[in-house]
């Protein structure tokens, strides 16, 4: 890999175009390794592997994503590989992404008695081979604009004169881009095994001031391709049967009927009501007493007569 050498710092007072230097410190990284052309094949093999071992067999729907970790640049036909969907359900389609992103780590100071304005541009140009797709070409830009004041007597990066910036998080500049497989096109992208492609691709950086300036940069590339695989929609078809109709049950007839029941179920007469020894009737009731007193006692002298 190429990594972009840097000019003599320019310390004339005129108006320039200048190259930035390129320093090996990156505070993303645990230790700062300049990458060879010569050993990035191997880096890009290491990564098809372990990929491979990841992806055997396959895998299910969802989100799988291979991602390169930030490096300096150049990227020389690194190695990148996505899994193949191996699931139970039909695939439906594949959602694949891109992102690269640049990070950069820039440090200006202005050397000049009076004003400079400093423009810092950065970025990167990235192309993606993957399986049979068309290549994907990617190109993350940004620019930002410093305004220093008169140099402050201390080469530092700060202060009045100058200026640092860390853009790793979130980067400094970043790009993406998106396709979705589907139909026939999706027969590369099933079974067991790995789709496998590069990615190629170089760092773009400049700065311009107005003379007797120093700067400092530094700037890594890395990318991230994700495949989401979507499975058809399942339904579950039901078949619901009608339920036999109830019949209706049999009228039951009436029995006949009979006289006996007739009777039976005949209504009683009321007794007849008596008549209360009150009112007008009071004296025919104490009469009838009399009177049947009288006969008793004619009855008893006739039978002594007789004798």
């Amino acid at each position: 890999m190429e990594v972009r050498g840097a000019r003599p710092h320019d310390r004339d007072m005129s108006s320039h175009r200048s190259t930035p230097r390129h320093s090996n410190f990156s505070r993303r990284m645990c230790a700062s390794i300049a990458l060879s052309a010569s050993i990035a094949p191997l880096l890009g093999g290491a990564f098809a592997h372990a990929a491979s071992a990841q992806a055997a067999g396959g895998v299910g729907a969802g989100q799988h994503c291979s991602t390169i970790a930030a490096r300096e640049f150049d990227f020389a036909h690194v190695a990148v590989g996505l899994p193949t969907y191996n699931g139970a359900l039909p695939l439906s389609r594949a959602d694949l992404s891109w992102t690269f992103d640049v990070t950069a780590v820039m440090s200006i100071e202005n050397l000049n008695p009076g004003h400079r304005v400093a423009t810092f541009d950065w970025g990167a140009d990235a192309t993606f081979t993957l399986g049979s797709l068309p290549a994907m070409h990617l190109a993350p830009q940004r620019s930002e604009t410093f305004d220093l004041g008169p140099y402050d007597g201390i080469n530092d990066g700060g202060g009045t004169s100058g200026a640092t910036v860390n853009h790793t998080d979130p980067p400094a500049a970043t790009a993406t881009s998106s396709t979705t497989i589907t139909g026939n096109d999706l027969a590369g992208w099933t079974g067991s095994g790995l789709v496998s492609g590069f990615l190629d691709g170089t760092g773009d950086t400049s700065t311009t001031t107005g003379g007797n300036t120093e700067v400092s940069v530094s700037t890594l590339g890395e990318a991230t391709v994700c495949v989401t695989y979507v499975v058809a929609a399942t339904t579950t078809s039901t078949t619901t049967t009608a339920s036999p109709t109830t019949a209706a049950a049999p009228t039951t007839s009436a029995a006949p009927t009979r006289v006996a029941d007739v009777v039976a179920t005949r209504p009683v007469a009321a007794a007849p009501m008596a008549l209360a020894f009150t009112g007008s009737s009071g004296w025919l009731a104490s009469a009838g007493v009399v009177v049947t007193l009288i006969g008793i006692v004619t009855m008893s002298l006739a039978r002594r007569l007789r004798r």
